[in-house]
């Protein structure tokens, strides 16, 4: 296990730090905050986040779910030099050092040649490739939660010398994390982990841009950096006081019903949803019932989990997009071989076939009609290819803001999903060039300006 370099990381904290008594009745105020999570993304904030909130926001629960039974995974997906492994290293810098490895390289024997178990772990490798060696037990490491190896040895015994067999196993209920710039990984790799798209918008990249020209002209005391490293070290330490409580969740059938199964990609995305709830409740465990080990979600976890994966799945990658829309400008409403898609995207018939099955899974082709002996599949767009809406599938619920939208205030308590706020109107008060206020549904004000950034050396998006 090769440990990744220190660069662009948060700040370093001695384990000492964050079990002091003082700062540990810091953490307790912190978890019990009404507005936990928002509070969460503005102190990313202050630390160099500049937007991508829902990024950040599932990667933080994916984080907090190292703790349950069923771990879960990601894959952050972008552009070279979009802030992938930045946004990760942020988000993870809340989770204390002796909870997390940050590797860039795994040896193909890495994982089940540890010398103990890898329970309880945020495991970031900065690029798919970086574990591209050791990629079958990685597979087994986060569906099955441990590794179990058998290896033959050479054991001298009084002089003679035998051919000795021993199993060796692993635990490794933890959570991984990774960045790829590939648009489409291995598919028993994606269908492990929580596909998460940076937003590649020219409206994130001008705030970000809008951010790294306000970092070049601000100076930073050393007062604001040891405020920004003892805002760290509580954060960590609220996260350290995490209970590992098992969860129950409410109104489960509820959420079933929105998944209607006309996607295949459904039946990964319901237990992913559960699963986001139950980190969500876990988070926020000072706030819900507990009794005997056991922990309550609200409705509010489950129905904010749903919005989380509803959102995550309505960011499509630019190349996804730009196969559907050659496809919607030669063939419209008509039906098409395979062949002819291979003509109008000028790739092979083997690769044409494997983008129409990802496309069918994302239900933006339909097939009309299976091939059969020398009779050529058929395949269509939907009829509404401007936005094919299907209950979690590719397409904005009308109910979610759009990014810049307006909400309203909402009462005192805070909105169950107020983590979803429009980009821009969570900023530092201090970070906003306009004093000038917005109300937003979770009892707090922000400025209406465009942009975050911190007091931080680094920018990330």
């Amino acid at each position: 296990l090769k440990p990744q370099a220190a660069g662009g990381t948060a700040p370093a904290i001695v384990r000492s730090d964050i079990t002091l008594p003082a700062v540990r009745a810091g953490a307790q105020r912190l978890l019990e905050h009404p507005q936990l999570m928002d509070e969460i993304l503005l102190h990313l904030a202050e630390m160099g986040l500049v937007g991508e909130q829902l990024a950040a926001t599932a990667l933080m629960l994916i984080a907090v779910s190292r703790r349950t039974q069923a771990p879960l995974h990601a894959i952050v997906k972008g552009a070279s030099g979009g802030g992938k492994n930045q946004l990760v290293a942020c988000v993870s810098g809340l989770i204390p050092a002796s909870d997390r490895l940050d590797l860039m390289e795994l040896s193909p024997h890495a994982l089940q040649n540890l010398p103990d178990n890898l329970d309880g772990k945020l495991i970031t490798i900065e690029e798919i490739e970086g574990g591209a060696r050791a990629e079958y037990p990685l597979r087994a490491a986060m569906s099955k939660y441990e590794l179990t190896t058998l290896t033959a040895q050479k054991v001298d015994r009084d002089g003679a010398s035998s051919i000795v067999t021993s199993a060796k196993k692993i635990s490794t209920r933890s959570s991984f994390v990774t960045t790829t710039t590939r648009a489409r990984v291995h598919d028993e790799n994606e269908s492990r982990t929580l596909e998460i798209t940076l937003d590649e918008s020219r409206e994130q990249t001008n705030r970000i841009l809008d951010a790294q020209a306000r970092l070049a002209s601000t100076r930073i005391s050393a007062d604001e950096r040891r405020q920004q490293t003892a805002a760290q070290t509580s954060w960590q330490a609220a996260f350290d006081l995490l209970e590992p409580f098992e969860v129950v969740l409410p109104d489960v059938d509820k959420l079933r019903e929105r998944f209607d199964g006309r996607l295949i990609r459904h039946r990964r995305d319901l237990p992913r949803a559960l699963g986001l709830a139950k980190a969500r409740a876990l988070l926020h465990q000072r706030q819900r019932n507990s009794s005997d080990s056991i922990l309550t979600a609200s409705r509010e976890d489950v129905e904010v989990a749903a919005r989380l994966v509803q959102q995550l799945g309505a960011r499509e990658s630019p190349r996804i997009m730009e196969l559907v829309d050659k496809l919607q400008t030669e063939f419209g409403a008509r039906s098409f071989t395979s062949q002819d898609a291979a003509r109008v995207l000028g790739y092979s018939r083997q690769a044409t076939n494997r983008n129409l099955k990802e496309l069918e899974e994302e239900g933006l082709v339909e097939t009309v009609n299976i091939g059969k002996g020398s009779k050529a599949s058929s395949w269509q767009l939907p009829s509404s290819t401007a936005s094919p809406v299907l209950p979690f599938g590719r397409g904005p619920s009308p109910s979610v803001p759009a990014p810049g939208a307006a909400q309203e205030p909402q009462a005192a308590g805070g909105d169950p999903t107020s983590s979803f706020i429009p980009y821009g109107q969570r900023v530092p008060s201090w970070a906003a060039p306009s004093p000038a206020p917005v109300p937003v549904g979770n009892g707090h004000t922000g400025s209406a300006q465009n942009g975050m950034n911190g007091p931080s050396s680094k920018v990330s998006s």
